[in-house]
């Protein structure tokens, strides 16, 4: 399983089409409420006839067995593969004339740079989807080489139009009683292409994470050993259960970070990271259901401190925005928010409905 470390999100500004032309969009968010594994994955527009024509593109490493092509009205994308389209089939928007244009540069679009350039002239040309699939391709060839020069190239565009595709669905929080959106301090969230919308959640109280003055001491800190909860239903993918907790303050390998990737269906994925080692409730093949316990907040990894490591991701492991239902703590107000994404540095609790932890042990602000 590759691995994952955090990052944060820019924002963009979105300019008009040229006159006469469309501006290409993605297909819209299906229902942002919670929903069935098997009504997401129904819904979702890579699995549908399209209404028109439109332009399909795969996911990050299969343009070689299923190029960018035109998709005729009535059609599914990869008629083989009836209800299984998203495994290979990344993005899907409606035909213009100039993706004729798209699809020809593109199988000459060998190299990186080449790859690149074309990626900018799809930008000049109002087609974020088809620079976006370009910019994928060149991550992908460097993605066991983050830092890399191309890389980062690519990176860079890419995150900006990644924040315009957020997760198609609304899920809950993965935690329970009242957490701390944890800010990215040293910027390390921004540096991979698997991590641009993870947050770290954590458990503090008076500005601080831990008991007294035992920093020291894993056992001190208030979110060591709380579990964790699957966000919607759906089929656990990944689970690395192994790999021992290190000493507060003591970063280990990113490779020996227990996590747990889950299919949630509809083209999102979650990923949870950093719990105790052998506290996995669940296997890959396990069915889980929304809101079930997955296992217990630990130190593994390149921690530092107990926390939890939450991403949302499409089936390529590329980051991708969340919306999510919670509670954020305004003053000494809570304030419902729902469909829309986590800010650094708030405190969060579950949205009316789910279950809590009992109130002895919620661990408050102030």
């Amino acid at each position: 399983m590759r691995r994952f470390v955090v990052a944060c999100v820019l924002t963009i500004g979105l300019t008009a089409p040229p006159p006469g032309r469309a501006a290409e969009k993605p297909s819209p968010p299906t229902d942002p409420k919670p929903a069935t594994f098997e009504e997401r994955e129904k819904a979702y527009p890579q699995n549908t006839p399209r209404d028109a024509e439109s332009l399909a593109l795969p996911r990050a490493g299969y343009a070689a067995q299923m190029p960018p092509g035109k998709v005729a009205a009535g059609q599914l994308a990869v008629p083989q593969m009836p209800g299984q389209q998203h495994r290979v089939i990344w993005q899907i928007v409606p035909w213009q004339e100039v993706h004729a244009e798209f699809l020809t540069r593109c199988p000459a679009a060998k190299t990186d740079a080449e790859r690149l350039e074309l990626g900018r002239w799809c930008l000049a040309q109002k087609l974020p989807a088809c620079a976006g699939f370009l910019f994928r391709e060149v991550i992908r060839a460097h993605w066991n080489d983050i830092g890399h020069s191309t890389y980062v190239k690519a990176l860079r565009p890419w995150r900006k139009l990644a924040e315009r595709r957020p997760s198609p669905h609304t899920v809950d929080l993965p935690v329970r009683g009242v957490w701390h959106v944890a800010k990215d301090m040293t910027g390390h969230h921004q540096w991979k292409h698997h991590a641009l919308f993870a947050f770290d959640l954590t458990i503090q109280r008076d500005g601080k994470r831990y008991r007294g003055d035992n920093r020291k001491n894993l056992a001190a800190y208030y979110a060591w050993g709380q579990p964790f909860y699957a966000v919607a239903d759906g089929i656990v993918k990944s689970v690395e259960n192994d790999h021992p907790d290190v000493a507060p303050g003591v970063l280990g390998r990113y490779e020996q970070a227990n996590s747990i990737m889950i299919d949630h269906g509809g083209g999102v994925f979650a990923h949870y990271a950093h719990h105790q080692k052998g506290s996995a409730r669940v296997r890959p093949g396990d069915r889980v259901w929304r809101g079930q316990e997955l296992a217990l907040v630990g130190n593994s990894g390149r921690s530092g401190v107990p926390h939890l490591h939450f991403s949302l991701s499409d089936a390529d492991y590329f980051s991708i925005p969340g919306r999510y239902r919670y509670e954020e703590l305004r003053g000494t107000a809570w304030v419902e928010r729902d469909g829309v994404d986590l800010r650094p540095g708030i405190y969060v609790r579950p949205a009316a409905g789910v279950p809590q932890r009992p109130a002895d042990t919620s661990v408050l602000p102030w």
